[in-house]
């Protein structure tokens, strides 16, 4: 098994896809929610892209959450 097939292995599921899907599957593991509707951030992606070179992307998430307000961690 090479390095690249190791390091891909190693990435959790939520992020495996799209940025949009990451998001999708990050809102619903820590958003709570009664009327079952998921609450996304309708910003661009681009924010996202650049946060993921910049080694950031949980911390953006986390933020677009937070504005969000529906994120039962981040209150």
């Amino acid at each position: 098994m090479t390095r690249l097939e190791k390091l891909k292995q190693m990435i959790p599921d939520e992020e495996k896809g799209s940025l949009r899907d990451c998001e999708i599957n990050y809102v619903k593991k820590f958003q709570s929610f009664q009327d079952k509707k998921l609450r996304l951030n309708d910003n661009s992606v681009q924010s996202l892209k650049d946060a993921k070179t910049k080694g950031r992307l949980h911390e953006e998430l986390l933020d677009r959450r937070a504005k969000m307000k529906s994120d039962k961690f981040c209150k």
